[in-house]
């Protein structure tokens, strides 16, 4: 079968960040928000066919966690200053969190 998706590379997933290029900054944002008004302990499930981009989304999310956590804390100004210009002028670099994140990204497959 012909792969027709781009791989969830650290690279790609920045710069679909820095371009837009799927229309998912705001949805990415309004997910990160929600996990702000979680109370206690939830599970959560994306969906969706093989090639229709759940990886890229949970990549996504991922970086942009990295990024606004890193910036609100202050930690590792090295990495925010890295980030910066993939998130500037987007409606992620907005984001408000109420708390911190340590997002860790697992690849199942890899490691089956």
């Amino acid at each position: 079968m012909k792969r027709l998706t781009l791989e969830a590379t650290d690279e790609n997933i920045l710069n679909s960040i820095k371009d837009n290029t799927y229309y998912r900054n705001p949805d990415v944002k309004d997910f990160i928000e929600a996990l702000g008004e979680i109370e206690g302990n939830m599970f959560i499930s994306l969906d969706a066919r093989w090639g229709e981009g759940k990886t890229f989304y949970v990549r996504q999310i991922e970086k942009t966690l990295e990024y606004v956590t890193k910036k609100m804390t202050g930690e590792e100004p090295d990495v925010v200053e890295k980030l910066s210009p993939y998130f500037q002028n987007t409606v992620l670099d907005s984001i408000s969190l109420k708390q911190s994140y340590l997002p860790i990204y697992y690849n199942a497959w890899l490691y089956d």
